[in-house]
């Protein structure tokens, strides 16, 4: 995972809730999930082959990553991945 300096990460609870109520939109390569490879993306979800790049954004409009998401809910240790 990168380690990089971002204004809220995506699987802090209160960073969820602050980029919500500001709709926030992350910078492009922000999210510490994000990896540049031909069809992967997304290091929660390297096996899967995305069509789409989302170029780190891991906020939109203050909505976090469906990808982040899913994960956040399905697993109880979601946290340690941090």
């Amino acid at each position: 995972m990168k380690k990089l300096k971002v204004r809220y990460h995506p699987i802090i609870p209160e960073h969820r809730i602050k980029a919500l109520l500001e709709e926030y939109d992350s910078e492009k390569d922000e999210c510490p999930f994000y990896v540049e490879d031909e069809r992967h993306f997304c290091l929660l979800d390297y096996n899967s082959i995305h069509v789409e790049n989302c170029q780190g954004h891991c906020f939109h409009k203050g909505f976090c990553c469906p990808i982040i998401n899913d994960l956040l809910f399905k697993h109880k240790n979601f946290h340690e991945l941090e």
